[in-house]
């Protein structure tokens, strides 16, 4: 409990320095108030004030430095109070809002207080008090304009990070469209000519679903051209649990009778409830990659004539998917991967608030995943 307080006080510190400068005023005015003592009950009270004003500055430096300067000026005027007292902290507290507030405010108070100890105080204390606070108020100024140079810096460095990921995407672009969409188009082009060729039913049917794959991939490459050159379209938000349910019923269909076209028999389960509330983009965009690349890991690895038993369910709030299948010995040998597709799907399902586990275990393959609709807390 008193570590979760002392983290909680000091994240809520605006700069360290601003605790040692108060700390270090406090002090030597409570001990310069000390050596006046007796002091009436007035005194005291507007001391106490002084003293919380004071400690208040590390955490809200604008508003207790704003404080401390109008109660010293208060104090300054009214005969049963004493400004004399107030040394150190009162510079602390022009330095304060020198750094931390608009210039305009800053000469207000310093013309205030200057005003106010030529009014109120001799001659000799007048010069003697106003150039002490033109030295902190300085001194807080500098400070400011240091800041400011240092967040210009970070402003200036993150420009160039983003000017430099422009950059590697718009490459990243090209090269997608100079190689994997040019293959593309040539393997429609040759599985389309073979097509009005061949004259056997079970070829134009392969040939049919090369071209359907090809299109789809091509289509989803410029996808992620767009993507990567900035003119990506909006994700549609209107998605809920219904039509969620009737596209996962429609991925699986297709999937299935391409992995029958394999020799591959399974069983694969769509339910889900009835809700209105409409779906996050990032977190449907994410359910679709993550179904189709199970399907495609099906594809890979599972071990003809061995099944395979996909659970999907829509559920209010979440939604969840279970998969197991025997695993080939030889299907890493006949189908490439990069063995990376789960891992990334792991690490987009975490920072949505979701899990992602994964296993292998004496030739056979468990998946399961949930993903949350509304956002992690």
């Amino acid at each position: 409990m008193i570590t979760y307080a002392y983290q909680a006080v000091q994240a809520r510190i605006t700069h360290p320095a601003l605790l040692l400068g108060a700390g270090v005023g406090l002090i030597v005015d409570v001990y310069y108030f000390a050596l006046r003592s007796p002091h009436s009950m007035p005194e005291v009270a507007a001391f106490v004030v002084y003293a919380l004003l004071c400690m208040a500055i590390p955490w809200f430096p604008r508003v207790a430095g704003c404080g401390m300067i109008v109660w010293y000026l208060l104090c300054a005027i009214l005969p049963p109070l004493d400004a004399g007292f107030m040394l150190a902290g009162i510079c602390v507290a022009f330095a304060t809002v020198f750094a931390f507030m608009n210039t305009p405010v800053d000469l207000i108070l310093i013309g205030t207080s200057m005003l106010t100890l030529y009014l109120t105080s001799t001659v000799d204390t007048a010069i003697a008090m106003t150039i002490m606070h033109a030295v902190s108020a300085l001194a807080g100024y500098t400070i400011k304009r240091h800041m400011d140079a240092v967040r210009q810096r970070e402003q200036l460095a993150d420009a160039r990070r983003t000017v430099a990921v422009m950059s590697r995407d718009m490459a990243l672009a090209t090269r997608l469209h100079d190689t994997v969409t040019n293959d593309l188009s040539y393997v429609i082009t040759v599985a389309s000519t073979r097509n009005l060729d061949t004259i056997d039913r079970e070829e134009r049917r392969t040939l049919d679903a090369i071209i359907e794959r090809s299109q789809h991939a091509f289509a989803k490459t410029h996808e992620v051209i767009d993507v990567l050159s900035g003119k990506a379209r909006e994700p549609d938000p209107s998605h809920t649990p219904v039509s969620l349910r009737r596209e996962l019923e429609a991925v699986a269909r297709v999937a299935q009778d391409r992995l029958r076209l394999l020799g591959l028999a399974g069983n694969v389960t769509v339910t889900g409830a009835d809700a209105p509330e409409p779906i996050r983009p990032d977190v449907h965009e994410e359910i679709m990659g993550l179904v189709s690349e199970v399907f495609a890991n099906l594809r890979r690895h599972c071990a003809p004539p061995a099944d395979y038993t996909v659970i999907i369910r829509v559920q209010n709030d979440a939604f969840t998917l279970t998969a197991l299948n025997t695993m080939s010995p030889k299907s890493t040998a006949t189908s490439p991967t990069s063995g990376k597709g789960l891992l990334l799907h792991q690490s987009i399902i975490e920072s949505i608030g979701g899990e992602l586990t994964f296993h292998a275990d004496h030739g056979s393959w468990t998946l399961r995943a949930q993903l949350p609709f509304a956002p992690p807390s």
